[in-house]
């Protein structure tokens, strides 16, 4: 992979530019330097952060959430910067935890470390304690991102929030005519650490986490020196525009390892001469929980499949409870969407002698009498309705998103997926 150090006029680092079409690798953590620039891609910075459209992006980048940090960084001390060092010191004294009074995550220390020496054009001139008093100034503010960010809720922006942040810009920033008005507006703060699904282990270090903040940092000024009218000062800046997978890096993508399938449903069932059945899913919410039905409204960018008339693959006689429930959540897109089955109910039609329909809990069910329930003569020809109620997945506990103990890869090539 080309290193070639990335430069501009006003930030001037050592991290390296990601080459045009090639894979962008986690950071190692013993060589600062080869952590990742992508600042100038905003579709691969906001994947890189954990956002899955612009609009959601670009309205972060204005909150003063982020701009108090901005116009801390963008001034005449950072130009020439180490941010190599600044990585250093985070790792060897911050995270090592050796000497962890010497930074601070309260705001209040912000300026502990501000350069008080005038700054020269060329980095070069400054003495060595000026070049340390940057390294440790840069660190500070990637630090107070880091704990302010991780674990954060959104956040709703206030009128005089939106103030400060519309005077500050226009104040400052000769190129800033005009500032979007985002007061009102829920926040979704960006994503500083990519946590591993349960049981599989993390491909990147504690430091990505501020080289994640760096390239936030240096966007901003990338977009002040050279586009803010072009995004910001036209009525479509936060049209909804969502991310290409392809622009997450390759290790933020935690794939297990492919099992290639044995069998399809079709030849499972023949196998046990067993004709197939047409079983259609239908899902909703319950209709008192407010937060997921809140949730849904402000995520409609996310892949939430038809309520109704789903034709379902994959068969119970063929599967057992577990995976069977696992199909489920995967033709619901459980492990995109942040939802997870609450309850799952299979329900016969009634008989000519019968009028109440026949209904198995997924969850609670004898699994061999709902198998041999389907067997029924009446059955033949006729359609099987499974009724799948969706909750939140607790984004806060070790829940898992599956439970079987199948391959996922295997379980969707088996399913046709």
């Amino acid at each position: 992979m080309l290193t070639t150090p990335l430069k501009d006029e006003q930030h001037e680092t050592s991290i390296v530019k990601v080459p045009t079409g090639k894979p962008f690798v986690a950071g190692d953590q013993s060589k600062p330097s080869t952590f990742e620039a992508c600042h100038q891609n905003e579709a691969r910075l906001a994947a890189y952060v954990g956002y899955n459209d612009v609009a959601a992006f670009r309205t972060f980048l204005l909150s003063p959430f982020f701009l108090k940090y901005y116009l801390l960084f963008d001034t005449d001390w950072s130009k020439g910067m180490r941010a190599v060092r600044a990585f250093e010191q985070i790792r060897d004294v911050w995270l090592a935890g050796n000497i962890r009074e010497t930074f601070s995550a309260s705001w209040d220390d912000v300026d502990k470390y501000r350069p008080s020496t005038p700054r020269d054009e060329t980095y070069g001139k400054l003495s060595v304690e000026d070049k340390e008093q940057t390294d440790r100034h840069l660190a500070q503010i990637l630090i107070l991102m880091v704990e302010e960010y991780t674990q954060a809720a959104p956040r709703v922006v206030t009128k005089e929030e939106q103030n400060w942040v519309s005077e500050k810009l226009l104040q400052l920033k000769p190129n800033v005519s005009t500032v979007p008005d985002i007061s009102g507006r829920l926040v979704n703060l960006p994503q500083m650490k990519c946590e591993p699904p349960t049981g599989q282990k993390a491909q990147e270090s504690d430091l990505e986490a501020y080289n994640r903040a760096l390239n936030l940092l240096r966007h901003m000024c990338h977009i002040m020196t050279n586009s803010w009218a072009g995004r910001y000062e036209k009525d479509n800046w936060d049209r909804f525009n969502a991310i290409d997978t392809s622009y997450i890096p390759d290790f933020m993508q935690f794939k297990p390892t492919v099992v290639t399938p044995k069998y399809t449903v079709a030849e499972a069932l023949k196998a046990r001469n067993l004709s197939e059945k047409k079983i259609l899913l239908s899902w909703s919410t319950p209709k008192k929980d407010n937060k997921v039905n809140e949730y849904l409204e402000n995520n409609l960018e996310l892949p939430f499949p038809a309520k109704t008339s789903i034709v379902g693959i994959g068969d119970p006689r063929i599967l057992d409870c577990r995976q069977y429930r696992d199909s489920l959540r995967v033709q619901y897109r459980c492990h995109e969407t942040g939802l997870q089955l609450r309850t799952a109910t299979m329900t016969f039609p009634p008989t000519k002698f019968d009028k109440d329909e026949e209904e198995y809990d997924i969850f609670s069910s004898d699994w061999d009498l709902l198998c041999e329930a389907l067997e029924k003569e009446y059955l033949v020809g006729k359609e099987v309705d499974v009724k799948v109620k969706l909750r939140l997945l607790d984004t806060g506990s070790d829940e898992p998103v599956f439970e079987s103990t199948t391959p996922l890869p295997e379980l969707k090539e088996m399913l046709g997926l």
